[in-house]
């Protein structure tokens, strides 16, 4: 079997799947990467999608994340409709963007955004995602055989996240009506004393909401715990 199979075959949640697609990248080169987590049926870059990233600066994540950029990014629709592995360059070299399109690629660019390789994955139900890959090098013919490599390990990795999706579909974790709100809140980007305050309650009592998600979850961050609501349906983002 080969080492990313075991990965996969190790990994019982959709975050701990996504650590295992994170190493399995990293094993054959790859510096970041994306995952969108998105509805069945939804724009890749819609409110409700949830992006899983590595090796990203914190300040390249803030600014691809700000909405005003995130939810003008035309590669990952484009690259969903097209059906085939594309590098960045060949998706944005096109004359149907719009102007504010072009001005989020143009900012996305100046970033560093550059050299990167975009992976359409389709699964059952419209449960569809797109990944996107950075090598230290820019790829040229001769790492064909490299990026089917890597479309191939995402593939694998995408399947197993469909299929934890439809199990915990059907054996979903209880959370409270509190715990559901500042789960919500976590998916917005609030820190734990904004929910306290949005809420009316004190931040001690937001940290124990935390607490009890992520054991509910067995997660050990707010992004796993976001995506963990999420693909059990009890995450909701309009």
């Amino acid at each position: 079997m080969r080492p990313g199979l075991i990965h996969i075959a190790a990994s019982d949640t959709v975050s701990l799947t996504l650590g295992a697609l994170e190493r399995d990248m990293r094993a054959i080169g790859v510096i970041a990467g994306a995952y969108f987590l998105t509805p069945a049926f939804h724009s890749q870059v819609g409110k409700r999608t949830i992006v899983k990233h590595f090796g990203f600066s914190a300040a390249i994540s803030a600014q691809y994340l700000d909405p005003e950029n995130f939810e003008h990014d035309p590669t990952p629709d484009y690259v969903m409709r097209i059906g085939r592995t594309m590098t960045w360059k060949q998706a944005i070299e096109r004359d149907d963007m719009t102007a504010i399109q072009r001005g989020t690629v143009e900012r996305l660019r100046a970033a560093g955004l550059v050299d990167g390789v975009s992976v359409p994955l389709y699964g059952p139900n419209g449960r569809d995602s797109y990944s996107a890959f950075l090598f230290d090098r820019t790829l040229g013919p001769q790492d064909e055989s490299l990026v089917r490599n890597m479309a191939q390990i995402a593939r694998q990795h995408h399947h197993r996240i469909c299929l934890l999706i439809e199990r915990d579909y059907k054996t979903p974790v209880a959370i409270s009506k509190r715990e559901s709100e500042v789960l919500y809140w976590m998916a917005r980007g609030k820190s734990n004393a904004d929910i306290a305050e949005i809420m009316g309650v004190k931040a001690a009592t937001v940290d124990t909401f935390v607490r009890r998600i992520y054991g509910k979850f067995k997660v050990h961050d707010r992004v796993s715990a976001i995506l963990e609501g999420m693909s059990r349906g009890l995450l909701k983002l309009g």
